[in-house]
């Protein structure tokens, strides 16, 4: 009984550090779309002016 409460026990801290390195690369690649959409509306606002200036 007492090797069954610890393998799982070893399963869930697994499971918990699996977790913590899921919601890190999430994070990581939150950021990444977050530059990319900031970049893209530089560029729409330089396209935009541009095209008024034409």
């Amino acid at each position: 009984h007492e090797s069954c409460i610890n393998k799982l026990r070893m399963r869930y801290i697994e499971f918990l550090e699996e977790q913590r390195m899921r919601e890190e690369r999430n994070s990581k690649l939150l950021g990444a779309l977050e530059r990319i959409d900031s970049g893209l509306a530089v560029m729409s606002a330089k396209t935009d002016k541009l095209c008024t200036l034409k």
